[in-house]
């Protein structure tokens, strides 16, 4: 699905086969999921979907937020990879290899 989101052209992945995929905007993908599952159980009981597709449903939105939380620590880590904290001393990266 093609969106706007802060006036730029987003892609987020709607279905299970591309929700995850490298262009899909995965925090935008977790809120619209979020926002499906907290319809699903707003709905009357005699208007929801049955216990396999909310399983489904369930299961997508586990996997967005391990995606989101893995991505946001990668994007951490990379921020911080300059900083003097981060860095090796001298020859150490070879002398852990000999």
């Amino acid at each position: 699905m093609n969106l706007q989101y802060k006036e730029q052209p987003v892609k987020v992945g709607v279905q299970f086969s591309n929700v995850l995929a490298s262009e899909s905007n995965v925090d935008l993908a977790f809120a619209l999921q979020l926002a499906k599952i907290d319809r699903i159980l707003s709905a009357k009981r005699k208007n929801r979907e049955s216990l396999v597709e909310f399983q489904k449903d369930w299961e997508l939105l586990e996997r967005l937020s391990n995606a989101s939380a893995e991505r946001k620590h990668a994007q951490n880590w990379f921020s911080t990879a300059g900083s003097s904290e981060l860095a090796l001393p001298s020859g150490a990266f070879s002398a852990a290899f000999q």
